[in-house]
């Protein structure tokens, strides 16, 4: 140690200078150096391992996208069928005071007379079913278009057996079995 400040006491002050920044750039070197040999290799690891890991999530990221953009699109198509459904279905959204409402107006439209009627329920789980029986009088070409415009009815009604019978020479009476199907209002509540 006395031989370096021996050593340091002789030099010029221009010398101490240079030899400071001879140091300083030593250092510097042999901090590169120490990397470039020791410690790059332990920061490549980690680099690497951070680089496998983002690679990796950058695959399950893609493989995530995927699946989401493919269930997006099942979805889509549920919600279309879904509302076609809704659609196709809405036809029944009828009551039955407006079924019986739109006979009633056929039969005074036709000029026509309900004899007798009987009505029977099955109830299903999502619906209800009624069959009608209904004993119609009137004149052929009259209860002709009255069967006609039943068929194609909005609400619609499935005829299920037409009879006619001759009473008298042009007043025939009408047996006519309908079922028409309304939705079950209560099942539709409890869920």
């Amino acid at each position: 140690m006395n031989k370096i400040s021996l050593f340091l006491e002789n030099l010029s002050l221009r010398e101490k200078i240079l030899f400071l920044v001879f140091l300083a750039l030593l250092g510097i070197f042999l901090g590169f150096k120490s990397y470039e040999g020791y410690l790059k290799d332990f920061f490549d690891e980690i680099i690497s391992l951070d680089e496998q890991e983002l690679l990796e999530k950058k695959e399950q990221n893609f493989i995530l996208q995927k699946d989401k953009m493919k269930l997006e699109k099942e979805l889509e198509l549920l919600k279309q069928s879904l509302e076609s459904y809704h659609f196709k279905t809405q036809i029944f959204n009828v009551s039955y005071e407006n079924y019986i409402a739109k006979l009633e107006q056929l039969t005074q439209k036709y000029k026509l007379k309900i004899k007798d009627s009987q009505s029977f329920e099955n109830e299903e789980k999502y619906f209800k079913k009624y069959d009608l029986i209904l004993q119609i009088g009137g004149e052929f070409e009259p209860l002709l278009e009255f069967i006609q415009e039943l068929e194609n009815s909005n609400p619609p009604f499935k005829l299920e057996s037409i009879e006619l019978e001759n009473t008298h020479n042009l007043n025939l009476n009408l047996s006519l079995k309908i079922a028409f199907i309304v939705y079950n209002d209560t099942n539709q509540n409890k869920e």
